[in-house]
């Protein structure tokens, strides 16, 4: 408790203070840089966003679950929307899973993706992909069965952030495409060196020390 409280009454100034030193050494934390770009971004009178539009006409952002509004911020005004006027000759493709989405340490927020997928649906098109291409079968069931009940249910009072939709192994034409089950039991040979006869745990160790 003690420590706490040492903690929180030094916070502030602790913050200055490593504010100064990284402007006196001309450092950057990957914090400083997404807010640096958000600023430049927002502002009427930056110069950055039309070189960025005149440099790039498409953007593509994967693991967009995993995105926070400074990130969203900057991609939107962008490619997107200025001032709520349309970006004319420019797109902007987001691919994501908000299942997945596991950086709120960072500051992504499943919100940020919801709002952003429903404004780009708007402007554009939204496309679902059900059919899963890498699990085998036993996966894709194994997932279904242990999400479909109350796993996402929001707590009494919060809004619903996903609604889980079981996915399907390739169909149709691409029924054949589906992920191979490993094959279990299989030996797996060490490589040939010069200390292939050397017990295992022994490599490890002389492997460590090179």
């Amino acid at each position: 408790l003690v420590l706490n409280r040492f903690l929180y009454s030094h916070t502030e100034s602790l913050f200055e203070e490593w504010q100064k030193l990284k402007a006196e050494k001309k450092l950057q934390s990957f914090n400083d840089m997404i807010l640096s770009v958000h600023q430049a971004v927002l502002s009427p009178n930056n110069s950055l966003k039309t070189r960025l539009r005149a440099q790039y006409q498409y953007a593509i952002i994967d693991e967009f679950q995993d995105t926070n509004q400074l990130q969203w911020d900057i991609f939107r005004n962008v490619f997107l929307k200025d001032d709520e006027e349309r970006v004319l000759n420019h797109s902007i493709y987001v691919v994501g899973d908000p299942k997945q989405s596991i950086y709120s340490f960072q500051g992504a927020d499943v919100n940020v993706y919801k709002a952003a997928v429903e404004e780009i649906e708007k402007n554009g098109k939204r496309y679902t992909l059900k059919n899963n291409f890498r699990s085998t079968n036993g996966i894709i069931d194994g997932c279904n069965e242990l999400f479909k009940e109350k796993f996402f249910d929001p707590a009494e009072g919060m809004p619903e952030l996903i609604k889980f939709e079981g996915s399907r192994p390739p169909e149709g034409d691409n029924a054949d495409k589906q992920k191979a089950a490993p094959k279990i039991g299989r030996s797996c040979p060490l490589p040939k060196t010069s200390n292939q006869n050397l017990p295992l745990p022994r490599l490890r160790r002389r492997v460590g020390r090179s």
